[in-house]
């Protein structure tokens, strides 16, 4: 097929240098339609026009573009226009894809369904795939959000030949008590395919995370019969292909010709960070620290003892929150939490700073957010952060940092040195998927920001070190991680980033079924 893989190519048009931008996405929708070997009739739409369906999934909403400009697509998708798309190459660079971000925000400005950024508060799947494309068989590996999310969004567009494994827990981290008893922190009430609403966090410091446990629960068995019964397998190695790739398991081989990965948040960083908080000691860190937050922590937990929290993100205001709640009831309990930002940052968390050459912000922006950011917008939590801030508990401007027994020395800015003893020790600098573990699942990486990432096109299919790529093999949720779509771990961003993927796997879906010969 001449397509890159689908919306990559087309959303480059809209960028916001293009001007109206209606008139450039016009013709490439209509030089992507006019493949010969594209048979649009496998794509209709149920009670509306093809014409409707494409503009929804492409840009998520209704829009004056049906009604006006895309009324002729179809109607000239059998003829050769030899348009020139005012775009160079799509690279599949996160300098493109924050460009692509930026203009679908620009298209959608006041839009209902749209937080900011990489984020959508709702989306419903309009396509619907018919025969043979429907039976095209799609593997999904993951049953938490993003497995969840994606398995009921291509079931809601036709898809009925889905496998979805998960080695251990449905759910995800949304079934793990330290998580669902938290606080849930989406900023908008999300709609997804008009299953009952997700309602925005109260901010209130209810412990409401389980509301998103019974959310994910009831998208995974809304209308979807036998969806529980997913198959619990380990997989040892993913082999990549052409619309052909192969899970090996510890007792056997399948293949797919889509395979979507949704694995997850993976393990926890490593210690040392030379872009944050270089950790000085043994590479593998103190044996006695928790990697992530600790829910209902109780009297005899906190009672005379000291908490060191390493991090400041949302994982660690989970825990000053129980801690300060502990105080206020009249425990005696100690805590400090130790984190890279500079003083300025710290005393103006809602502001953008600049210090040693790189802007920082503690408190998330929702004009254009980072939804993993601090939930300073949270009444509870900033209420906890500044009640740390003003009782001089929280150590800033770390650059280096060691553990000798339970005593732990913070290097600080212009060589101030920090130390503090404790009793426990948690470091929630976040997770991530290793180098090893994204090789074993034939994905490529790089380090951006210190991490590994994996490398994909906008529409989550991977690529390989040297630009080609792996046709039909995507990925979706927190493996997609990256500088440039820090969203990706957060249901929002989960529906933000579905109907780009949900297109391309139609696209790739009809391109097997053309090989097979099973389309025409």
């Amino acid at each position: 097929m001449k397509h890159q893989t689908a919306l990559s190519f087309l959303r480059r048009v809209a960028s916001p240098y293009a001007g109206d931008q209606r008139a450039y996405i016009v013709p490439a929708l209509r030089e992507f339609f006019t493949m010969k070997d594209f048979p649009l009739e496998a794509l209709v739409a149920p009670n509306t026009t093809i014409n409707y369906a494409i503009s929804e999934c492409l840009f998520r909403r209704a829009s004056d573009f049906i009604s006006t400009s895309s009324s002729f697509i179809a109607a000239s998708a059998s003829t050769d226009l030899n348009i020139t798309l005012p775009i160079s190459k799509y690279l599949s660079t996160p300098e493109q894809n924050i460009d692509i971000d930026r203009s679908m925000t620009l298209h959608n400005k006041g839009g209902s369904s749209f937080i900011g950024i990489g984020a959508a508060a709702s989306i419903v799947a309009r396509a619907f795939v018919e025969a043979p494309v429907r039976d095209t068989p799609i593997g999904i590996i993951g049953r938490g959000a993003a497995g969840i999310l994606t398995f009921a969004y291509l079931k809601k567009m036709g898809f009925r030949n889905i496998a979805i494994y998960e080695k251990k827990h449905d759910l995800g981290i949304w079934a793990q008590p330290n998580v669902n008893r938290g606080t849930k922190n989406n900023p908008r009430t999300l709609n997804f395919n008009g299953d009952p609403a997700l309602a925005q966090a109260a901010g209130d410091g209810t412990k409401d995370g389980i509301h998103v446990k019974n959310f994910l629960d009831l998208v995974s068995t809304n209308n979807i019969p036998g969806f529980h019964e997913a198959e619990k397998r380990v997989i040892s190695v993913i082999e990549p292909g052409q619309l052909n790739h192969k899970i090996h398991f510890d007792d056997g081989t399948r293949s797919f010709p889509i395979l979507i990965n949704a694995a997850g948040t993976g393990k926890p960083r490593s210690y040392y960070d030379s872009t944050r908080m270089a950790y000085d000691g043994h590479s593998s860190g103190p044996s006695q620290a928790v990697r992530w937050q600790q829910a209902e922590l109780s009297r005899d937990d906190m009672q005379g003892k000291r908490f060191l929290i390493v991090g400041l993100g949302n994982s660690a205001i989970e825990m000053i929150a129980q801690l300060n709640e502990g105080r206020r009831k009249g425990i005696n309990v100690d805590y400090r939490v130790a984190t890279h930002y500079p003083r300025d940052s710290i005393y103006n968390p809602e502001t953008t700073v600049s210090s040693r050459g790189r802007p920082f912000r503690i408190f998330r922006d929702l004009s254009a957010p980072d939804l993993t950011g601090f939930q300073g917008d949270l009444d509870r939590s900033r209420y906890d952060y500044y009640r740390a801030l003003t009782e001089d508990r929280i150590i800033y401007d770390v650059r280096g940092w060691n553990v000798v027994g339970h005593g732990a020395s913070f290097e600080c800015q212009k060589g101030k040195r920090q130390n503090y003893s404790y009793d426990r020790l948690y470091v929630l600098t976040g997770y991530e998927q290793s180098e090893a573990q994204l090789e074993q699942w034939g994905i490529t990486s790089k380090v951006e920001d210190g991490k590994h990432v994996p490398q994909y096109e906008y529409d989550g299919e991977f690529v390989t070190r040297y630009g080609n790529r792996h046709k039909g093999y995507f990925g979706i949720g927190a493996l997609m991680d990256a500088p440039h779509n820090r969203n990706a771990v957060v249901i929002p961003g989960m529906m933000f980033r579905l109907p780009d993927l949900a297109f391309s796997v139609i696209m790739r879906a009809i391109e097997w079924n053309i090989e097979q010969k099973k389309l025409t």
